[in-house]
């Protein structure tokens, strides 16, 4: 993606907690139950996940555009270009779990 994100620190600590931060939340979203899938947990209600994943996604935001956050943690701001990188990166991780717990849940 960026050429520069290799030279760069500070980017490149932001990258590595934006990544891991958003793949926790969508690791909460898929072990909220270990006999449905994903998509089928999204119907059953919890009125606290909301909370949750604005809550962390409004600090994580935060803490990499609010300069003075940004000095706090020593993060740099990302572009929307890296941001879908760290994502798609995420979201493959969370996949390749749920695949995983598909076939493991038909075998038993």
């Amino acid at each position: 993606y960026e050429a520069n994100v290799e030279d760069d620190p500070l980017i490149i600590s932001t990258v590595c907690f934006y990544t891991l931060v958003f793949t926790n939340l969508l690791l909460i979203m898929v072990n909220r139950n270990s006999n449905l899938a994903f998509w089928e947990t999204l119907r059953v209600p919890n009125s606290v996940l909301p909370i949750v994943v604005m809550g962390t996604l409004f600090s994580l935001y935060s803490a990499i555009y609010i300069p003075v956050l940004q000095k706090i943690f020593h993060f740099a701001p990302l572009n929307l270009k890296t941001i879908a990188f760290c994502s798609s990166i995420s979201i493959l991780t969370i996949v390749v779990y749920e695949l995983r717990k598909i076939i493991f849940r038909r075998k038993v």
